[in-house]
């Protein structure tokens, strides 16, 4: 599992766990010790971008999972290069290790957004043309395309998961991504948030848990067709939308500032998840349940913490 300590990853490590498998998580920071002490998972601390180190994660396990998320969009906009280059030598690492190894299969955790970008007609299906107008948009679509070159050469059963804008228990705004988390964050600290653009833009959010389950059912196929599957909603909401529903959960009243949009980031996206139905059951978690199911969480762990320091 690459990416097992970050919260997709950390999700779908649960998810695994839940279903009885046996985890090795290749991380470069040591799990903290609520972490340490979970059964049924092995730590290697380490760099995914050391050939080294990659291959011994690989080594007796049957399934990968690549969920390293990488740079973040505002930061990949900074340094696009980077961004590119991280993400395209990952993926000629993994390619190498996975045809050395033909009988291991490969989950990688793409953008449900950022890859297609903008597009006339929604619900957004995987048929349609890739046009991303983002530098992290262009780092997911590159790695894509390597591991499905190798794919088609080395008859290797690689899967691609385009996933929407996952939120949930867990996540936090740290890094300037993620606006439901940003959103209770400013709920909780009774403070403004800055949000771009007019707020009419669509979304589509979907509950971390639902991306956990939808990671853990198709890895269980061991066939790779179709190779790439959105993993959504399949609901659109505006940004004004989610407001609404954060005030109504927290029972606060965000105060936003409205700045001008930004160039690189998507007019509006939800994705078409009939080709998900068709391969596991799928009922997503609706917007409202997932957010109030986050902000228990995050009041739970706040209390947590202040009974710690008492």
């Amino acid at each position: 599992m690459l990416g097992g300590t970050g919260f997709i990853g950390s999700h779908i490590v649960e998810e695994f766990r839940a279903v009885g498998a046996t985890v090795v998580v290749l991380a470069r920071n040591p799990p903290d010790i609520k972490r340490s002490l979970t059964d049924n998972v092995d730590y290697l601390q380490g760099d995914a971008h050391d050939p080294s180190i990659l291959s011994r994660a690989m080594t007796d396990v049957d399934h990968v999972v690549h969920a390293l998320g990488g740079q973040s969009p505002v930061e990949a906009e900074g340094d696009a290069g980077a961004a590119l280059v991280n993400a395209a030598r990952l993926a000629v690492s993994l390619a190498g290790e996975l045809t050395r190894r033909p009988e291991v299969s490969l989950t990688y955790l793409s953008s449900g957004g950022a890859v297609y970008g903008n597009v006339a007609g929604l619900p957004v299906a995987e048929s349609r043309a890739c046009s991303p107008i983002s530098a992290y948009g262009i780092a997911k679509l590159t790695a894509e395309h390597y591991l499905s070159m190798h794919a088609d050469v080395h008859s290797l059963p690689i899967r691609i998961l385009r996933v929407a804008n996952a939120y949930g228990p867990g996540q936090t705004a740290k890094r300037g991504q993620g606006l439901i988390a940003t959103l209770l964050d400013a709920a909780a600290a009774s403070s403004p948030v800055s949000v771009y653009g007019d707020g009419t833009s669509l979304r589509d959010y979907v509950y971390v848990g639902d991306v956990a389950k939808a990671v853990v059912r198709l890895s269980r196929q061991r066939g790779s067709q179709p190779r790439i599957v959105n993993v959504g909603s399949g609901i659109g909401h505006s940004v004004l939308d989610v407001l609404q529903v954060v005030d109504e959960i927290t029972g606060k009243t965000t105060k936003v500032n409205w700045r001008a949009a930004r160039g690189f980031d998507v007019q509006g996206i939800f994705l078409d998840v009939a080709r998900l139905r068709s391969l596991t059951p799928w009922a997503p978690v609706s917007l409202r349940d997932g957010v109030a199911d986050a902000w228990a969480y995050r009041n739970a762990l706040s209390a947590d913490l202040q009974n710690a320091s008492a």
